[in-house]
């Protein structure tokens, strides 16, 4: 199994003692993959690269469908890359199956979207992110 450090709104979280928490199983991926949908793809091909659409696509109603796009691929290569290292995980760490994802134009805006999706794991919990961008 694999842990990593407890991050909230960008901060480290410490225990009563002063201990940095630790994170693991079902919500060490839920971490990894908000981290992922706000950082651009890097060169082992973490990350969705999300951001970077915004301002790029000239037309507003073609960017849900970019975002929808960028976030598949962004969690194929996730998948591909849990698969590919060599730690060991459980089956509630692995992703098995991309449920949904979908993207939107926020109705108040033209240049606010909002997008969602949600994973399964091997061991079948169901792991859901949101977030926007504009």
């Amino acid at each position: 199994m694999s842990h990593t450090l407890l991050i909230v709104s960008g901060d480290v979280v410490y225990d009563v003692g002063g201990r940095p928490t630790m994170v693991e199983g079902k919500a060490k991926v839920g971490q990894d993959l908000g981290e992922a949908t706000v950082v651009p793809v890097d060169d082992i091909g973490f990350g969705f690269g999300i951001l970077e659409l915004v301002g790029r696509v000239e037309d507003p109603i073609s960017v849900p469908g970019f975002l929808d796009s960028a976030i598949s691929r962004g969690l194929k290569r996730f998948i591909a890359l849990q698969q590919n290292q060599q730690l060991i995980r459980t089956n509630d760490e692995l992703i098995s199956t991309i449920r949904s994802v979908q993207a939107k134009l926020n109705d108040s805006s033209k240049t606010d979207y909002s997008y969602s999706f949600s994973v399964n794991t091997v061991s079948q919990d169901t792991i859901k992110k949101s977030g926007g961008v504009g």
